[in-house]
């Protein structure tokens, strides 16, 4: 679910209802923040959570979208295991004086790139998450990509499985030291 109603009130009654729904079929309602919507940061979406008290509501975490508001390895240490089913595997670039916490819910759309491309620190963000977390992967092709969907689709899994076996390889090296 995505945060993009500015009403808090109405927001939270929307995700409420929803996991509700979501709850009668065994179902977990990831809440997705980004930092183009009214909730558009981990802090917020922590917040509605809270209020909510749904056993089923996680947060689905977008790498890109946490640096640009402001989020940080950090910051993830120590949340429940449990909020993070699943995570995004998103990289990109920040914006000029990003992250910009006062035009939060009015940035512009995200700049992607594959994983290790960007400026993203996702092998922090991996490492403070819990181990084993299966990966979406987010990159859309940007419009001066001209490949059809197949190629663009091949090209992402490749740099995908790259960064990943770069990422696991340099954690045994880090435990066998």
């Amino acid at each position: 679910m995505a945060g993009d109603d500015a009403d808090w009130a109405r927001l939270r009654n929307s995700m409420g209802r929803f996991c509700d729904m979501a709850a009668q079929f065994g179902i977990s309602a990831a809440l997705e923040f980004a930092v183009i919507r009214p909730l558009a940061t981990l802090s917020q979406a922590l917040r509605l959570l809270s209020e909510l008290g749904r056993k089923n509501g996680v947060i689905c975490l977008d790498p890109l979208n946490f640096v640009r508001g402001g989020g940080s390895a950090a910051f993830l240490r120590g949340l429940e295991p449990r909020l993070f089913p699943y995570a995004q595997l998103s990289d990109g670039v920040l914006a000029p004086g990003e992250p910009d916490l006062s035009k939060l819910g009015r940035m512009s759309p995200n700049e992607r790139r594959m994983p290790g491309d960007g400026i993203v620190p996702l092998r922090q963000i991996l490492d403070a998450l819990p181990p084993g977390l299966p990966l979406s992967v987010e990159i859309p092709m940007p419009k001066s990509v001209k490949l059809p969907a197949r190629e663009w689709a091949r090209a992402t899994a490749e740099s995908t499985r790259r960064f990943l076996e770069e990422y696991y390889r340099g954690k045994q090296a880090a435990r066998s030291s």
